[in-house]
């Protein structure tokens, strides 16, 4: 019998060992395992000192991660190149190393490693603006309780638990290059009251907003496909969470438990697999355990506040078929007017769908908006619609004044001239006989009191032409 327990102890020993592989490289050895066909480094020679690279494949496997501690207590290193194709650092990776082999003044306060985040000094800013750096590697920020507000620039493509128990966090800016929120990448930010994400995001990682305590709605755009166990968990005060695109494919164990006593699931009408059949646009009573139920009005453009950016601005107008939207409308002041206006559309008949749900639903939302309507425009116009109803000459100081009508479509008292610009392409020529002489750069372009709610413009040509034709064109 002891011969087989000695027998059976080496076979565990062998099988564990394959698990990790060792490769020497300028004189540095590397231990690293492989998943996937990609390598992570989880350890390096104790003693390595001085400038080292990190080699870029390892037994001709691509490096693309390096694990917890993988340079734990190399304290001669003064230099970590890291290869373009690391996507990932662990927690604590270059912890216990000199400290000069930070760099503490490219971001004050913030501990860098060839561009890459990964921690933080006693003097952490409260305010945190990241741009420039390459990743943010795990734990980088975590318990940094005085940090209030953080922009990720754009270009990173994963948040991992970065941000965990960061308590005093109240604003965080999120890039549409992030496509995937990691697990526990903002767990215990209870500071945290609003949060958008954006329309890049494929997954959203265990834990990844856990004991969210300020939280109390969350708006999850289509892109998401998988959203981790307890992803939400301990968000108490989270009322509802709003899901724009079909049910996703993955859903881990108690996302939503222990949220609020009234915490509801609402879904976009049309939308996909709720009651287990991905081809299915019928609702079940409850998803997962959670009551569900159809979005209304609001509830489809999520709340910003007062510092949201352009683009967090973009990402609350993903919902909507209308790409014009997040081309044209680019201020919290401008999205504030448009969510307003959205609530109160009518159908054009007066029945029927009315509201936000038919704005997201139209392709033609932007135009609606900028012409002031109380309604969608029946049909789309198409380039035939525009007429010229009248052109009139004042001689006094050679301007040329005409009217554009468009079938179906009324000016509003409340017709912005920027907008309407961006609708209407409108070029003179003082010369016939092609295409290329008109030009945008012949004229001026002034908007004019609606005659009958028809739209009206003042054309100026820039030159004082004996002749001068002019051509409207309504922009797509």
């Amino acid at each position: 019998m002891k011969k087989v327990f000695i027998v059976a102890a080496t076979m565990v020993m062998m099988t564990v060992g394959v698990l990790a592989d060792i490769a020497t490289v300028n004189g540095i050895t590397w231990t690293y395992s492989v998943s996937g066909g990609k390598a992570e480094i989880s350890d390096v020679t104790w003693a390595t000192a001085g400038a080292i690279t990190i080699p870029s494949s390892l037994g001709g496997y691509p490096v693309t991660s390096i694990g917890d501690r993988a340079f734990y207590g190399c304290s001669r290193l003064t230099s970590v190149t890291i290869p373009d194709s690391v996507t990932y650092i662990g927690g604590g990776a270059f912890s216990d190393c000199s400290y000069s082999l930070f760099d503490t003044t490219t971001i004050p306060g913030v501990k860098l490693v060839d561009g890459w985040v990964v921690g933080y000094t006693d003097e952490c800013p409260s305010v945190l603006d990241l741009t420039g750096v390459r990743g943010i590697g795990e734990y980088a920020f975590s318990g940094c309780s005085g940090l209030t507000s953080v922009t990720i620039p754009d270009g990173v493509t994963y948040i991992g638990s970065g941000f965990s128990s960061c308590s005093g966090l109240t604003s965080i800016t999120i890039p549409d290059s992030v496509t995937r929120i990691g697990s526990y990448a903002f767990y215990g930010c209870s500071g945290l009251t609003s949060v958008t994400i954006p329309n890049s995001v494929t997954s959203i990682g265990s834990s990844a907003f856990e004991n969210c305590y300020g939280l109390t709605s969350i708006t999850i755009p289509d892109s998401v496909t998988s959203i981790g166990g307890g992803a939400f968990k301990k968000c108490d005060e989270l009322k509802s969470a709003i899901f724009l695109g079909d049910a996703p494919r993955d859903v881990g164990d108690m996302v939503f438990n222990y949220c609020a006593d009234d915490f509801v699931i609402k879904v976009k009408k049309g939308t996909k697999g709720w009651n287990g059949d991905p081809n299915s646009t019928e609702l079940p009573e409850a998803w997962y355990g959670y009551p569900i139920e159809y979005a209304r009005g609001d509830d489809l453009y999520p709340v910003l506040d007062a510092n949201a950016t352009a683009e967090d601005v973009a990402n609350a107008l993903g919902g909507s078929v209308d790409t014009n939207l997040a081309k044209n409308i680019t201020s919290v002041e401008m999205y504030s007017k448009y969510k307003e206006w959205a609530i109160s559309v009518k159908s054009p008949s007066g029945e029927g769908v009315a509201g936000i749900e038919a704005v997201m639903d139209s392709s033609i939302a932007w135009m609606s908006f900028a012409l002031d309507q109380s309604r969608l425009i029946a049909n789309e116009p198409v380039e035939g619609d525009v007429s010229i109803a009248s052109l009139d000459l004042v001689e006094t100081d050679g301007a040329f004044e005409f009217t554009v009508n468009i079938n179906q479509i009324d000016v509003g008292d409340g017709a912005v001239e920027e907008n309407l610009k961006k609708l209407f392409k409108i070029e003179g020529t003082a010369t016939l006989g092609s295409d290329e002489n008109f030009s945008s750069e012949n004229v001026e372009i002034k908007l004019a009191e609606p005659v009958n709610g028809n739209v009206k413009f003042k054309i100026l040509p820039k030159d004082s032409p004996d002749s001068f034709f002019i051509r409207a064109t309504l922009l797509k």
